[in-house]
């Protein structure tokens, strides 16, 4: 019995949505690879960059150490002998690091820094206790000595650096081959891949727009606190850029209140995290329901919140605001049968009054918060020159 065409494409579809998974299976697996070779790289990149960094360190002790010997050798005075007392050393800890960081093959170059190092900080401990005892014959002859030992461990750092970048070089050749095999499999399975798409289309369609709500929801959570659903720090740091230069364009104003909870540390002790999450909760829908829709509520930090109000009319109506704002947070909040009560901390700061951008203007309002958390003042406006209490 032959195939009718209904069930030719049937079949074909079947074989073509197998091939498709498999080809995606493929991609996958090779996607796995390429996230592990690329973790890899960076693991490797990181690790090097430490461990130069630490060389470098060493580099720069060791020289401060010699610099120091050499103004008290200019200049034998006792502050020149105390700086000098004081930087011997300094090095050790980043030696003793990179002793315990670093891989096989670096090993015996540290241990011969080590052995270096410790000869060296030796002669400037035997210098400083000749100078220290007045035994000034032998100072000079202890300098002599420390310098040479200090170019030669410079020497060996320098080379040390540039056996790390070699050896940086060297692996990350590796990772370059690792992914250029896995780009020709990526290629190939593409290229089969692709002749499959054009009859599962409706089901790439569908997985498009799932992707798509995918990246929708990662853009919302890049920008949302996720506890409380409010603005985060970057997206507040966005909205401060957006009003500041739009009240430069159009002389309007805008008000900045930063807000920090005052006992909600008991709270969260005292009842538990779960509690303490729920009274934030109630703290975000109180300060948004306070506001206006143009206005911008953050939370900024563990217990720290934000309120950005665009277009303010004057400094009264932020203040007006930000005592509304009290008020609601002051109001006892009930955390399942038990009633909590918390207060706040309110710093503000006006643009274009205060600063001219948003980093002046958060600096502003920050400091006027710190100064009603220090007065227990409840709200503090910043003026140029007193933050006083405007509640």
């Amino acid at each position: 019995m032959g195939f009718t065409g209904a069930s030719r494409r049937r079949v074909l579809t079947r074989c073509a949505l197998a091939g498709l998974i498999f080809g995606v299976a493929l991609l996958a697996v090779g996607g796995l690879l390429a996230a592990n070779s690329t973790r890899r790289a960076i693991e490797t990149v990181d690790t090097a960059d430490n461990v130069t960094d630490a060389w470098y360190r060493t580099s720069v002790f060791i020289s401060q150490e010699t610099a120091a010997m050499n103004d008290y050798l200019r200049v034998p005075d006792a502050d020149g002998l105390r700086q000098l007392s004081s930087q011997v050393g300094s090095a050790q800890p980043t030696i003793d690091w990179l002793e315990s960081h670093i891989d096989t093959s670096g090993i015996k170059r540290v241990l011969m820094i080590k052995q270096n190092y410790r000869d060296y900080t030796a002669t400037l401990r035997d210098l400083v206790s000749a100078a220290e005892q007045g035994r000034h014959s032998e100072v000079a002859g202890y300098g002599e000595q420390a310098a040479m030992s200090s170019d030669a461990m410079v020497k060996l750092l320098t080379s040390d650096l540039a056996f790390q970048r070699a050896q940086l070089r060297h692996d990350l050749a590796g990772v370059g081959d690792d992914n250029g095999r896995l780009h020709d499999l990526g290629i190939v399975v593409i290229a089969a891949d692709a002749v499959l798409l054009t009859i599962c289309a409706g089901l790439l369609l569908d997985y498009q727009r799932r992707i798509e709500r995918h990246a929708a929801s990662n853009r919302h959570q890049a920008r949302h606190d996720p506890l409380t659903g409010l603005a985060n720090r970057r997206a507040l740091n966005d909205e401060l850029d957006r009003v500041v230069h739009a009240a430069a364009k159009t002389r309007s104003r805008a008000g900045l209140l930063l807000i920090d909870l005052n006992g909600f540390k008991a709270v969260n002790d005292s009842l538990g995290h779960q509690a303490g999450d729920k009274l934030l909760q109630e703290v975000a829908a109180r300060l948004t329901g306070a506001v206006r829709r143009t206005d911008v509520v953050a939370r900024i930090g563990g217990d720290e919140f934000a309120v950005l109000l665009t277009a303010v009319e004057s400094v009264d109506h932020v203040a007006a605001t930000g005592r509304a704002v009290l008020d609601e947070i002051r109001r006892p909040i009930n955390l399942d049968g038990t009633a909590a009560t918390v207060s706040a901390s309110i710093g503000i700061a006006l643009c274009p009054d205060h600063a001219a951008d948003h980093e002046q203007l958060l600096r502003h309002a920050d400091s006027a918060m710190y100064a009603a958390k220090r007065g227990h003042l409840g709200l503090v406006l910043h003026e140029p020159e007193v933050a006083a209490d405007a509640a």
